[in-house]
């Protein structure tokens, strides 16, 4: 109800758009209000804001700003990411846990996703974030979490593939041991993440994904990593998507 034409009520009598955006408030307040009903019965504190417009990315900045790891955004995306969850996910310094109404299993299961041998990420912040998040998650839900890499060897270095994959099972085991995740399961799976991480997730029946929400390198600081756009675009599970920003 908030473009030019509608206002200018090309197609709609004198106050249709108004009722139809009054009935459209209406009932997702009456949903904010069976969702307060139930945590309020859970005994859980929380704040309700409702925020009407089309750019909700920067309602939220702005309501996250100056709390840090403080916020953690859910999104009920059911089975469709729309665009406007997508920007969320792109300028969000907090992570974002995308929910797709896929049941969780009794104990809840997590994999973190990590890739502590890209070029872009030799801190390893990302991926510190990532099992950080992980493992918080897991505390609260009473779940386990495995830290898993994929190794993708192209097909021209076919014939380093056994070096490479070395290469990789030994940063891995590096990241696990400077970072204090030795207690935490953790495995390399060879192929392209795409495929691999799915192939994964359904085999063992993982509850939630965490990965990095954005592309690594500085130019990409606002783009959704390749990876995570094909999850996000058919999710195997829920994801948690952990920023590198704090």
């Amino acid at each position: 109800a908030d473009s030019p034409a509608l206002k200018r009520r090309y197609f709609f009598g004198t106050n249709a758009p108004f009722d139809a955006r009054e009935r459209f408030q209406q009932s997702v307040k009456a949903w904010c209000d069976e969702l307060c009903l139930r945590l309020d019965e859970a005994g859980i504190e929380y704040e309700q804001t409702l925020v009407w417009g089309r750019h909700l990315e920067g309602s939220l900045s702005s309501a996250i700003q100056g709390e840090g790891d403080a916020w953690l955004i859910l999104i009920n995306a059911h089975s469709h990411m729309t665009q406007q969850y997508r920007a969320i996910v792109r300028h969000s310094r907090v992570p974002t846990l995308v929910l797709y109404g896929k049941p969780w299993g009794t104990r809840i299961s997590l994999v973190a996703a990590v890739d502590p041998v890209h070029e872009h990420d030799v801190p390893r912040v990302k991926d510190v974030r990532i099992v950080e998040w992980a493992k918080f998650l897991a505390g609260k839900l009473r779940g386990n979490v495995m830290i898993l890499h994929s190794c993708f060897v192209p097909a021209y270095l076919a014939s380093y593939r056994n070096k490479i994959e070395s290469h990789h099972r030994e940063n891995i085991r590096d990241f696990v041991e400077e970072n204090d995740f030795e207690r935490l399961a953790h495995s390399v799976i060879a192929g392209d993440p795409a495929v691999t991480l799915r192939q994964y997730v359904l085999k063992n029946h993982t509850d939630v994904l965490a990965m990095g929400s954005v592309a690594r390198g500085f130019l990409d600081r606002d783009v959704i990593g390749s990876t995570t756009e094909n999850m996000l675009a058919d999710a195997p599970c829920d994801l948690l998507l952990v920023s590198d920003q704090h």
